[in-house]
């Protein structure tokens, strides 16, 4: 089983606090935050907050589209997240299914290592 883990350790100076709104495309991962579990399947989603520790567990290949918000834009209580973190929000909820149709009208997006890298700026040598 693989699996991605975010311990209890504080954020890093330079990471700043998001909801992660995972919509799954194929396979079936295993999410777990704060109590909360769920198996999210073809066309659910669920949330994750990257400032508080998780799992995510997966056996088999899986596509899964991430949309990182930055958590004062939502302006949620931390306890209302705590409430749906890692919990399977199924499509048949009108607003999973919005959200479905929406990123299923999306472009393909490459990943991040396949993305050609711009070129370096340098600047000119002081002769």
């Amino acid at each position: 089983m693989t699996g991605l883990r975010r311990a209890s350790a504080p954020l890093k100076e330079d990471m700043f606090p998001h909801v992660l709104v995972a919509l799954q495309e194929s396979g079936v991962p295993r999410f777990s935050q704060g109590g909360n579990q769920g198996e999210i399947r073809a066309g659910d989603l669920t949330v994750i907050e990257n400032a508080r520790p998780y799992e995510i567990f997966f056996r088999s290949p899986v596509r899964t589209v991430v949309v990182r918000v930055p958590t004062h834009i939502l302006g949620p209580r931390s306890s209302l997240l705590g409430q749906v973190a890692a919990v399977r929000l199924g499509s048949e909820r009108p607003l999973v299914g919005a959200a479905v149709a929406f990123f299923a009208r999306r472009p393909a997006v490459r990943p991040l290592s396949a993305r050609p890298r711009p070129p370096c700026s340098r600047s000119p040598a002081s002769t």
